[in-house]
């Protein structure tokens, strides 16, 4: 954090005489002395001190004490997204320090909220993450505090059962249905089991910028409807989101699947790519999977993803645009 921010913050406070006041610093609100301003909430002055000292990691786990006594308070759940971005925003892309530390057994655990675009947007949320191959998930949880549980996978609760994906055996994922409703901030709690070890209990707070309310455009690529299988390219426009922020990094993921009967599609190469400056991909060259496709009907998908990280798990806010084609000798 910066210093001038710092004492000027200490600074008014000393002289208001500990009054009670509200500081607002570039563009973002919080309270002051907040057991003064509400006796029944104390944690929020715990989070507020806990910013002044720089201390963020006793500022998420004030945060989540926050949430967890006032489930239902809108005004003080928006203090706590108020100023977990603008910690954020002081740390810039080092990622934000939280009191939980992931397992050896997973790796790259990922929360993506993402948009699938059209007419009428759809919404969904996904717990992904990489595992040692001698171990497996048995269960996986995502709850929204204090009981809304989003996923569940030995209850079925979803869009599938958790699966791992056939060429990549290591790497895991579980997903609720998509919705028409955006996904809603709060404190979500997750929880893993894996086979040999013992469960993973953590934790990420979603703010309500979490869901992206902007379009990505495919550029020329988007009225591609034949193509030879040998010349497949996919090409888009750079995108990012109205919710993005300067701490947050950017990346892509790209798959193209060949379409089957109702969701039995085949996947047959993807891609990603981190930090993106070009704005195209020929199969062949880049990315897992065929080099060429054979022909018939085929699907392509590409998500923008904004990312941000919540101590070890990452938090990405995704948009996603697909186009369907075909393939001809």
């Amino acid at each position: 954090m910066k210093n001038t921010i710092k004492y000027s913050m200490r600074n008014i406070k000393i002289k208001s005489g500990l009054a009670l006041l509200t500081l607002t610093l570039s563009g973002w609100a919080f309270a002051g002395d907040l057991t003064k301003v509400n006796p029944h909430a104390p944690a929020l002055a715990q989070m507020n001190q806990a910013f002044l000292n720089e201390d963020f990691k006793a500022m998420t786990a004030a945060m989540k004490k926050v949430l967890m006594e006032h489930p239902n308070d809108e005004v003080v759940q928006a203090k706590v997204y108020s100023l977990l971005n603008r910690a954020q925003s002081e740390l810039g892309r080092l990622g934000m320090p939280v009191e939980q530390k992931l397992p050896e057994a997973i790796q790259r655990l990922k929360i993506s909220v993402k948009r699938r675009q059209g007419e009428n947007p759809r919404f969904g949320i996904m717990v992904s993450a990489n595992v040692k191959e001698d171990l497996g998930i048995e269960q996986v949880r995502l709850t929204r505090y204090p009981k809304e549980v989003l996923i569940d996978t030995r209850e079925k609760i979803g869009e599938d059962e958790a699966h791992y994906e056939k060429q990549y055996p290591r790497d895991f994922s579980a997903q609720t249905r998509k919705s028409y409703s955006k996904i809603q901030p709060g404190l979500y709690l997750i929880h893993i089991e894996l086979k040999n070890a013992s469960p993973f209990e953590g934790w990420v707070i979603l703010t309500p910028d979490i869901n992206s309310t902007g379009d990505a455009d495919l550029g020329e690529y988007k009225d591609l409807n034949v193509v030879r299988g040998d010349k497949v390219e996919l090409s888009w426009k750079p995108f990012r989101s109205p919710e993005y922020k300067p701490f947050e990094s950017s990346l892509m993921t790209m798959s193209i699947s060949k379409v089957g009967i109702k969701d039995d599609w085949e996947l047959k190469w993807d891609h990603s790519l981190v930090a993106p400056t070009k704005t195209s991909v020929k199969i062949k060259e880049e990315g897992e999977g065929v080099k060429e496709l054979e022909p018939g009907k085929y699907s392509a998908g590409i998500t923008f993803y904004e990312q941000r990280l919540f101590g070890d798990i990452a938090i990405r806010r995704g948009t996603t645009v697909s186009h369907e084609f075909t393939v001809e000798k």
